[in-house]
């Protein structure tokens, strides 16, 4: 083979590559920016749907006193239920282990602009407010030692009272 004969074969062959790195390239972009935009349209979207309404039914899914994670005991589970009247209604697992009761409607306030829920005359901050999610934070004494703590409780909306 002559050289100008090498020279051709290696031309097309590094052209051949050079086409499959710049195919490659270009669809390892395309996959980088679809999965960027699904990603920054999926972190948007608890955020944006968000009413800054507290009506509904919450569940209890995390609680943490003095920042240390506690169980929650079956026993414990319980739901709150803000209404557009402005009462809140706690339903607690009755003894039974099967069944909610409900507690006497308590009145509560929303203050959405400082962020901070009143119920009774308890007021606690709330961290996080969105269609699925609400974070609260507040201080708790207790009863019988007269002790200060923080407490801090995730809570996701449900549909119904016992709903998973």
């Amino acid at each position: 083979r002559s050289f100008s004969n090498n020279y051709v074969i290696i031309n097309r062959v590094l052209i051949k590559n050079k086409m499959k790195t710049n195919l490659r390239n270009w669809l390892l972009l395309s996959i980088l920016a679809v999965f960027t935009l699904s990603l920054a349209s999926c972190s948007k979207d608890d955020e944006e749907s968000s009413d800054g309404s507290i009506v509904g039914i919450w569940k209890v899914e995390e609680y943490a006193l003095n920042g240390v994670k506690m169980p929650i005991a079956p026993e414990d589970l319980s739901y709150s239920e803000f209404k557009n009247n402005g009462t809140v209604v706690t339903y607690e697992l009755d003894e039974d282990g099967k069944t909610f009761f409900a507690n006497s409607p308590e009145p509560y306030s929303y203050d959405s602009e400082k962020h901070l829920l009143t119920v009774g005359d308890e007021t606690i901050k709330v961290l996080k407010l969105t269609q699925s999610t609400m974070i609260v934070e507040g201080q708790i004494i207790d009863e019988d030692t007269h002790t200060k703590g923080m407490q801090k409780m995730t809570l996701k909306r449900v549909s119904k009272v016992g709903e998973k």
